[in-house]
C-alpha cells in the first residue's frame, strides 16, 4: 500500500464528506511535492555556491605553488 492510498484511506475514514478529504489529499501531495522541489533548488545553489569556492582556492594554490617562467 503506498503513502497516498494510506493517506487517502486515512483521510475517508476520519471525514465525513469524500470531498473534502479529495481536496486535503490534494493539499497534502501538492504541499509534499513543492517541498521537494525547493529543497532540490535550494541544494543546488548551495552546490554551485561551494564549487565555485573551490575552483577560485584551487586557482589560487597554483597561481602560488606552479613555477613562473622567471
Amino acid at each position: 500500500m503506498t503513502w497516498i492510498a494510506l493517506s487517502r484511506a486515512i483521510l475517508s475514514t476520519t471525514m465525513k464528506h469524500k470531498g473534502v478529504s479529495e481536496v486535503a489529499l490534494g493539499a497534502l501531495v501538492a504541499t509534499a511535492f513543492w517541498l521537494i522541489v525547493g529543497l532540490l533548488v535550494g541544494e543546488l545553489r548551495s552546490i554551485r555556491h561551494y564549487s565555485r569556492q573551490q575552483a577560485e582556492h584551487l586557482k589560487a594554490m597554483r597561481a602560488y605553488y606552479e613555477p613562473h617562467g622567471g
